[in-house]
């Protein structure tokens, strides 16, 4: 983890250390999350990120976000009682997603234009979410992407953005980039 020009560098790479549960790993990664720091009910959230795309056939589709484990969220203290919104997640499927959990379920789509690649494969895009009583709509580079109106939840959530690794396909060195992260509160 670094910054270099204005933004978060996150970056998975061959390097031998040791996880929070004292095992030893070949790979490392980062995460940044506000736990400690912030949480909030309800507002706009949005984070300019950049995505790196899969330049390797052998290991998942040309173009995605694949094959690491790419993610913008929001979590809350309980999990699943106080419910997960993935804003922006990419995990395995090559594709950009959002999810919403919760403790009975879970829902979540992709914009069709983004299925199985990204838009000039990879780079800067824009990850939104308007979270409201009753209501999670998201947006990716401005555009409404999905939207959820179940069981939506009122417990503050804090934020999280990381590149981790996930599976038997790794690409290493691979760097997510964040140039901002932004709430808005009424």
């Amino acid at each position: 983890m670094s910054v270099a020009r204005g933004s978060l560098h996150l970056t998975a790479e061959r390097r031998p250390c040791r996880g929070n549960d004292g095992k030893k790993y070949q790979y490392s990664s980062g995460v940044v999350e506000s736990n400690d720091d912030f949480s909030f009910t309800y507002g706009f959230v949005e984070a300019r990120i950049f995505l790196p795309a899969n330049t390797d056939p052998a290991i998942g589709a040309l173009n995605s976000c694949g094959p690491n484990w790419a993610a913008f969220w929001l979590n809350g203290q309980n999990w699943p009682e106080d419910g997960e919104i993935d804003i922006m997640e990419c995990l395995n499927t090559g594709s950009v997603q959002w999810t919403y959990h919760w403790a009975d379920g879970k829902v979540g789509g992709r914009p069709e234009a983004w299925a199985g690649t990204m838009p000039g494969g990879g780079g800067w895009h824009v990850f939104g979410l308007d979270w409201r009583p009753g209501s999670l709509t998201f947006y990716y580079d401005g555009e409404k992407v999905g939207s959820h109106t179940t069981a939506v939840t009122a417990k503050p959530h804090y934020l999280i953005a990381g590149l981790a690794l996930s599976g038997e396909q790794v690409k290493v060195p691979q760097t997510l980039k964040v140039d901002y992260v932004r709430v808005w509160q009424k």
